[in-house]
């Protein structure tokens, strides 16, 4: 059910494309909100403070749509995810944990019902790390990474719902979006091991704890 709800929300450019001349905006919005809310009410693993941060971005589209009445302002929820995301991770920043370090957190308690092979890949829990440790450093830059990469994709979008036709909008936020969260992973990934290697040994980050936080 929520992998189902998780892939709408994930397709919700497409559907705009297709549905965009023939349902109102309403219609939309109203679905929208529907499938958004039911997917944050079904994440337990969510505080209430990021399920109350998702129903704030979709009643801010839903306000926009009603307001204006027309098709733009049915492109405005990836730029309001998106913006939400980017402050989102600039708040943890400036009161940690930061949003990475709290996912590694999110993960290990619910660990326990992984498969050993996939609970060897997760790393240890971070709480009680000094500031300074090495694994938190790069977990507070590859945060701020991130947001970099939300406001840029915030950014993004809204020119393209702006300036743009829908079907460029729909290939930007459903797809072209996507791959660049895609290459930012797969670059972070290959980044890492050059890290782990430039901070061996450094004071308070044991070589094996180190690989661990970071593989």
């Amino acid at each position: 059910m929520r992998v189902l709800l998780a892939l709408a929300l994930l397709a919700y450019p497409l559907v705009v494309y297709l549905l965009i001349d023939q349902v109102s905006p309403l219609a939309l919005a109203g679905m929208l909100a529907l499938v958004t809310a039911i997917r944050l009410m079904l994440a337990k693993h969510l505080s209430k403070r990021a399920i109350a941060l998702g129903l704030t971005t979709v009643a801010v589209v839903g306000l926009a749509i009603a307001l204006r009445k027309d098709t733009d302002a049915i492109k405005l929820y990836p730029v309001v995810w998106n913006g939400a995301c980017a402050l989102w991770c600039a708040y943890t920043l400036f009161y940690p944990p930061n949003a990475i370090e709290r996912l590694l957190n999110i993960i290990n308690r619910s660990r326990a019902g992984l498969p050993e092979r996939m609970r060897e890949r997760i790393p240890f829990d971070t709480q009680g790390l000094a500031p300074s440790s090495v694994q938190l450093i790069y977990l507070r830059r590859l945060t701020a990474l991130w947001m970099s990469y939300f406001v840029v994709n915030a950014a993004a979008s809204a020119a393209t719902a702006v300036f743009t036709s829908t079907a460029i909008w729909a290939l930007y936020t459903g797809v072209i979006g996507y791959l660049l969260a895609g290459v930012l992973v797969v670059a972070e990934l290959f980044y890492r091991p050059f890290y782990q290697l430039k901070h061996e040994g450094s004071p308070g980050a044991p070589v094996s704890k180190a690989t661990e936080i970071l593989r």
